[in-house]
């Protein structure tokens, strides 16, 4: 993982984790569909815990130019980096190239 200090989140900036449990998003405007009433705790490798405060759906494009949907992605507050499950994509059958 890449940390950039006193950097300004960036919105559409993703980034692919294997060791991540789950989709995650900082910024609410990027979410197509977000459901605000579900609620769950994400911890992290250095043990700091935050609370994801919605769960939904975001459209990204791809480098090929198409646009995807991406379903279950917790909405973390602030969160400064969006990280994508490389597991979550390869059950829903998208291949992962590095």
């Amino acid at each position: 993982m890449v940390v950039e200090a006193n950097q300004k989140p960036k919105s559409d900036v993703w980034y692919m984790d294997i060791g991540c449990s789950n989709h995650m998003c900082g910024c609410k405007s990027s979410f197509s569909y977000l459901d605000e009433d579900f609620h769950f705790v994400v911890s992290f490798g250095d043990c700091s815990i935050v609370n994801a405060i919605g769960k939904g759906d975001i459209k990204i494009r791809t480098k090929n130019g198409f646009i995807e949907t991406i379903s279950n992605v917790l909405y973390v507050l602030d969160l400064k980096s969006n990280v994508l499950n490389a597991s979550q994509l390869q059950k829903k059958g998208y291949v992962i190239t590095i």
